[in-house]
């Protein structure tokens, strides 16, 4: 991880160091039913996408689709999973149901298609965090190369959403207690690994953090700064 004269400084407890440490090794790992490269390719993207003039100038159109042009890219994913990769990150909110058939149809997998926006999610989180610390993003190990695990979870309801979502009285144990109920864990239900990968570096995040005079954080002021950041996110979720 990138690391700046002034980071020993911050009050940081060690979970943060160590939760982060294995979501950056995670991110190059196969997953469920993508390769090592892929992923660590689809994060290279998700950030390039921030950057991406083709992104920025959709994201002041009326529409995505009037506007002409090729994404920005820096890695070696096929145009149509740049695609998929910067809509994910900078334009989620208007992303239609044909736009979701157009990326089935192009071969993308449902599973894959999970897969890849839990990815995105949870190195959001690692990029956001190192970035407030150090400003930059960490730097990204290199990718293993494993076959995935093609990993799925048929017990999943159709609600009308794009994918399959999980029920709230869900018959797996590993979804059985407080996170079951989170949208976040229904929407990633197809592939377990991505509801894992998200909650194990989301967490330590989430939990009242002490601070040297032994105060800490309630839930309700935690409450309040997420909801107010999801505001500003126009994150409505």
């Amino acid at each position: 991880m990138t690391a700046a004269s002034d980071r020993i400084t911050l009050p940081i407890p060690d979970i943060y160091a160590q939760a982060h440490a294995a979501a950056l090794a995670g991110f190059v790992r196969p997953g469920s039913h993508l390769d090592g490269p892929t992923r660590r390719a689809i994060v290279e993207e998700s950030r390039a996408a921030r950057d991406c003039a083709h992104c920025a100038a959709r994201a002041e159109a009326l529409s995505a689709a009037v506007v002409d042009g090729a994404h920005s890219t820096v890695s070696d994913l096929s145009p149509h999973l740049v695609e998929l990769v910067h809509r994910l990150t900078t334009d989620p909110g208007r992303l239609t149901h044909a736009w979701f058939e157009g990326t089935i149809a192009g071969g993308v997998t449902e599973p894959q298609y999970v897969e890849i926006a839990g990815l995105i999610g949870t190195s959001t989180i690692a990029d956001t965090w190192t970035t407030a610390l150090v400003g930059a993003p960490p730097v990204l190990p290199a990718a293993e190369q494993r076959t995935p695990s093609g990993e799925t979870n048929p017990h999943l309801a159709d609600i009308g959403a794009y994918v399959g979502v999980m029920d709230l009285e869900h018959p797996l144990p590993r979804f059985k207690g407080a996170r079951q109920s989170a949208n976040i864990t229904r929407a990633l239900a197809l592939v377990p690994s991505a509801v894992d990968e998200f909650w194990d570096l989301f967490m330590p995040h989430y939990r009242p953090m002490a601070t040297e005079d032994g105060d800490e954080m309630q839930r309700p002021q935690i409450e309040l700064v997420a909801s107010r950041t999801s505001a500003l996110n126009e994150c409505f979720y």
